[in-house]
């Protein structure tokens, strides 16, 4: 089993993990809407 420091821990990495993923996916994002929304306008 594991200790609530060692699960705070994973959780706190995993937490910066995710927001790390999601920052990659917003610029994905913006770097595909913005050409696409520059072309219609």
């Amino acid at each position: 089993m594991l200790t609530n420091g060692t699960t705070y821990q994973t959780a706190n990495r995993l937490d910066r993990f995710v927001g790390f993923e999601l920052l990659v996916m917003l610029y994905f994002l913006f770097a595909t809407i913005f050409p696409i929304l520059f072309q219609v306008s």
